[in-house]
């Protein structure tokens, strides 16, 4: 019996098909359908020329990635990423309202065939703007402060300009490009490659990720030398207006930080600023001196001051009479043995000029008022009065005094 089962070919044939349907079965059961949801597959654009075309550029709405739902076999399913997927938009393929049909394919060949894919988002929209290109200068801001006893003088990039280029709102917003150097405690040269950064009007940072740049990191330099403080001087040139004069001259900063290379700053040791002009002033003056311009080359100023501010103070002339007396004039010169007495004064009052400040505390005594009697003999004369020069006073004298010389001896012996 068991012989006859074995060679029946019908038998055989119907326990083949019974393993292949119990086979199939099993298979199902065990790789049944499933449904999952993939996020954040990056989309790829296609066709970018259509936009740059028309010099425009282009922006995706939201975030760049698209999520999809997956149908198919478990085995094929469950394991499944967002990195097993591309998506992609056409660009040639821009609706009339600016919105692009996503399309979501596998990566493996493998897969295709066995999966249902659907997006939850199935167009994307496209925000269209049009392309502005600029060129700007780089910046170099320090950060922190030279050693003690030296400053920067000088900052420096290679290159020293930069094209951006993207939506002109974005572009719009970039007023000034910018590197950052470190020189805390610096006593030389510092030379880094920094990156470039973005400011709005505010100083605010500009994102960069809609800006395309010809360079991204350049080379800075900042020149850091030694400073020296020096004093300043002032000259002035010319007259003030007849009638007035100049009572003092003013300024500040009286002493100013310069800097360079040690050899620049031998050939300096004050500011001289020659030559004020103060011809024809009837009145106090300011005048702004650029401390730059009176500075030798390769000398800096390394502070903040940037002008010396002068200040002319101008009055009027103002006059004064002072009357004089015999006790005012005193005798030099006599010779021994002599005496003089004064018997009469023409021409007594003495008139002086100059700025009310100076005439309200000039007396008589101060002028020293004097008659020089050097190799007079007995006798009487004439002799003009002489006296001394006061600063800032003009002195109009023309005393004559009469005198009588005569011998002690004589005069005792009476």
């Amino acid at each position: 019996m068991k012989q006859k089962l074995l060679n029946n070919i019908g038998i055989k044939i119907l326990s083949a098909i019974v393993a292949v349907v119990l086979w199939v079965l099993v298979v199902n059961v065990d790789d049944y359908m499933v449904t999952k949801t993939i996020s954040g597959i990056a989309v790829t654009v296609k066709n970018e020329d259509t936009i740059t075309e028309l010099n425009k550029v282009y922006e995706l709405d939201g975030d760049g990635t698209v999520a999809i739902v997956v149908k198919g076999p478990r085995s094929k399913v469950e394991g499944l990423t967002a990195q097993d997927f591309n998506a992609t938009v056409d660009l040639s393929q821009l609706s009339l309202t600016n919105a692009v049909q996503v399309t979501v394919t596998p990566k493996k060949s493998a897969l295709k065939g066995h999966l249902t894919i659907s997006c939850t988002t199935s167009q994307v929209s496209v925000k269209l703007e049009n392309r502005k290109e600029v060129q700007l200068p780089i910046t170099v801001v320090t950060e922190g402060s030279p050693a003690e006893g030296y400053a920067v003088i000088g900052k420096s990039t290679t290159p020293n300009m930069v094209t951006i280029s993207g939506a002109e709102s974005v572009v719009n917003r970039v007023k000034t490009v910018q590197v950052k150097v470190d020189v805390n405690n610096a006593a030389k040269d510092v030379s880094v490659v920094a990156s470039l950064v973005y400011l709005n009007s505010d100083g605010e940072k500009v994102s960069q990720k809609r800006i395309q740049s010809n360079v991204e990191d350049v080379d800075a330099t900042v020149e850091i030398v030694r400073t020296k403080e020096i004093p300043v001087n002032i000259t002035t040139d010319g007259e003030v207006a007849m009638g007035y004069a100049v009572k003092e001259v003013l300024y500040q900063p009286t002493k100013i930080l310069v800097a360079g290379r040690e050899d620049a700053l031998k050939k300096i040791d004050a500011l001289e600023i020659k030559g004020v002009r103060i011809a024809g002033f009837t009145k106090t003056e300011e005048i702004a001196v650029n401390i730059s311009e009176y500075l030798p080359s390769g000398v800096l100023i390394a502070d903040d001051s940037e002008q010396i501010m002068i200040q002319v103070v101008v009055e009027p002339v103002v006059s004064k009479d002072m009357m004089v007396s015999a006790e005012n004039i005193s005798m030099k010169g006599l010779a021994d043995g002599l005496k003089c007495a004064i018997i009469k004064i023409d021409n007594p009052a003495v008139t002086a000029k100059g700025l009310q400040d100076l005439l309200d505390k000039l007396i008589l005594t101060d002028l020293d008022l004097h008659v020089d009697l050097t190799g007079y003999e007995p006798g009487e004369y004439a002799v003009p009065v002489q006296f001394n020069e006061i600063d800032g006073a003009d002195i109009n004298c023309s005393v004559i005094v009469h005198v009588v010389i005569s011998e002690e001896s004589t005069e005792t012996a009476q």
